[in-house]
């Protein structure tokens, strides 16, 4: 479990939000899936969001270079079996 702490006071003064307070947690939800819980204090309300999603496929949908790096790591085992199949048959 980790924390992570920031303050964007002055950014949400210049947009007129009234924020006090945000807080969003995350947990596993087994087979890949990870909850997530979000609560909201606004100055005359609070909101709170959850949902889940599959950390797999966020992961392998992206383009960036660690993206590029987790689909080949995940295509590396159907190509090492593919290898291993092809020296046993000889």
């Amino acid at each position: 479990m980790g924390a992570i702490t920031f303050s964007g006071s002055e950014t949400l003064d210049k947009i007129g939000a009234n924020i006090k307070f945000v807080n969003v947690s995350f947990s596993n939800g087994g087979s890949n899936n990870i909850k997530y819980t979000a609560m909201i204090d606004i100055k005359s309300a609070k909101i709170a969001i959850s949902g889940s999603f599959n950390i797999e496929a966020l992961i392998t949908s992206c383009s960036g270079l660690l993206c590029r790096a987790a689909r080949a790591l995940k295509g590396r085992h159907h190509a090492y079996d593919m290898e291993l199949q092809r020296i046993m048959e000889r």
